[in-house]
């Protein structure tokens, strides 16, 4: 799955990248339920549909500090496990 943050795509890399653990605040463990989550220097390629083209991120991971459980983060446009991002999908609805 992942955590979806309340960051757009388009300032989804710059916020990461100068961001720390703070972004994470709320978010809760997947696995285990724990809060220790921290971001991690690790980043996974990710295409994103958005209503003007396909877009490459790199999206970073946390880790659980109490299991190491690994999650993706993901700015609030992408859906997890699909490349077409909401507002692509809410204009195909209307």
């Amino acid at each position: 799955m992942g955590f979806v943050l309340d960051i757009e795509s388009s300032r989804y890399s710059a916020l990461v990248e100068g961001g720390g653990d703070e972004i994470l605040v709320g978010c809760r463990c997947a696995s285990c339920g724990g809060s220790k989550l921290r971001l991690t220097g690790s980043r996974v390629a990710r295409r994103l549909e958005t209503r003007d083209s396909f877009v490459s991120l790199r999206v970073a991971l946390s880790r659980c500090g109490d299991c190491r459980h690994r999650e993706r983060l993901l700015p609030w446009d992408a859906l997890p496990g699909k490349v077409t991002g909401v507002e692509v999908i809410l204009d195909a609805i209307t």
